[in-house]
């Protein structure tokens, strides 16, 4: 069973590698299946300004409520950009995670 601890998914007895490797894919799943399944015409007003990528993943689900989970020990250490207006869910994550080194 896994143990949330300071905001990250700690699986017992996993190797440390697999484990970001799972974190890294859960982010994709969760991001990507509720993105496909809505409406991709419809737009939301972001103007979420660059900022830890942890604080601006945040920021982004509660524009659009949606439900995520994600390693925060390998999200906080990275910068987002800014996403300045209206824009559908798909464009949006793409802005804000571009050149990141997250994917989405």
């Amino acid at each position: 069973m896994p143990v949330v601890y300071r905001q990250s998914l700690v699986v017992p007895g996993k190797p440390k590698n697999l484990f970001k490797s799972l974190c890294t894919l859960l982010i994709l799943v969760v991001l990507m299946c509720p993105i496909s399944g809505m409406a991709s015409n419809t737009e939301y007003d972001f103007n979420i300004k660059s900022q830890r990528a942890d604080k601006a993943l945040i920021r982004f689900v509660r524009k659009v409520g949606l439900q995520i989970l994600f390693p925060n020990e390998q999200v906080s250490n990275r910068y987002s950009n800014t996403i300045p207006g209206r824009y559908d869910l798909d464009t949006a994550i793409k802005v804000l995670s571009d050149g990141t080194g997250l994917k989405a």
